[in-house]
C-alpha cells in the first residue's frame, strides 16, 4: 500500500557535458616524444537528474513518483603532461602525470553515491612489436583521488527519497590496468 514494490520500470534523462581538448606533441630526439594535454569540461550542463518511477509511493509530504537530484556541478579542467621513449626498436615506454580538477563545488554538494574530488593520475605503459604485423599494448594507471566530506541536509519530504540530514568522510582511490593486442592487416 506504501507503493514501494521489488521490481519496477523508472526513467531518467541526464544531458552529459561536452569537452574541448587541445592537445600537442614535440619531439624532443629521435627516440624521445613529449606530449601535453589541456581539457576543458562543461559538467555545469549536468544540472538535474529527475528519477521517475512507475509507481507512486507514500512519502513524507504525501505522494511522489520520483527523485530529483541536483548536483549543481561546476565547469572543469584536466592538465596532462607526458613522454615516450623509444628504448629499443620494437620496445617503447610511456609515462604520464594528470591533475583533473572535480566538478564538485564543496561538501555541501556532493553525493554521498558519488564522492569526487580532485583526481591525480599517475600512468606508465609499454608497447611491443612483435613481428611486421603485431602489437603489444600494456599500461597502468594509479588514481589518487582526494579525501571528501559529505553533509546533507534533512531531505524536504516531497521526494522517493526521504531522507534524515547526513555527514561522511571518503577516500578513495583507482588502478586500472590495460592490455591490448593489435594485428595488422596488409
Amino acid at each position: 500500500g506504501r507503493g514501494y514494490l521489488p521490481s519496477e520500470d523508472a526513467s531518467v534523462h541526464i544531458t552529459t557535458p561536452e569537452s574541448l581538448s587541445l592537445h600537442g606533441m614535440y619531439r624532443a630526439s629521435d627516440k624521445l616524444n613529449l606530449f601535453g594535454d589541456i581539457t576543458w569540461t562543461r559538467h555545469s550542463r549536468f544540472n538535474k537528474a529527475e528519477l521517475v518511477f512507475e509507481n507512486t509511493k507514500n512519502v513524507v509530504n504525501g505522494k511522489s513518483d520520483r527523485t530529483v537530484i541536483t548536483p549543481n556541478w561546476r565547469n572543469t579542467y584536466k592538465v596532462a603532461l607526458g613522454s615516450s621513449y623509444q628504448v629499443t626498436d620494437p620496445l617503447q615506454l610511456r609515462a604520464g602525470i594528470a591533475f583533473d580538477r572535480s566538478p564538485v563545488k564543496n561538501a555541501g554538494y556532493r553525493m554521498n553515491s558519488l564522492p569526487d574530488g580532485n583526481r591525480i593520475w599517475f600512468s606508465l605503459g609499454a608497447k611491443y612489436h612483435i613481428g611486421k604485423n603485431h602489437v603489444l599494448d600494456a599500461a597502468y594507471s594509479h588514481i589518487h583521488i582526494n579525501d571528501t566530506v559529505y553533509h546533507a541536509a534533512a531531505s524536504t519530504g516531497n521526494d522517493v527519497d526521504s531522507k534524515g540530514a547526513s555527514s561522511a568522510k571518503f577516500k578513495a582511490s583507482a588502478t586500472i590496468l590495460g592490455l591490448q593486442y593489435t594485428y595488422k592487416f596488409e
